[in-house]
């Protein structure tokens, strides 16, 4: 298995930056925000 540091650069070389690798990535939610999702899902 490759190191997350490998997998990261190549991620880095594809996007062209690592501000534009960090522009696609997603944030994940809070407890709070998880929380408040309703359970009808």
């Amino acid at each position: 298995m490759r190191p997350f540091h490998e997998i990261e650069q190549a991620a880095i070389a594809r996007k062209g930056s690592e501000a534009a690798l960090a522009a696609v990535l997603i944030t994940p939610k809070s407890p709070d925000e998880i929380a408040a999702i309703p359970a009808d899902r």
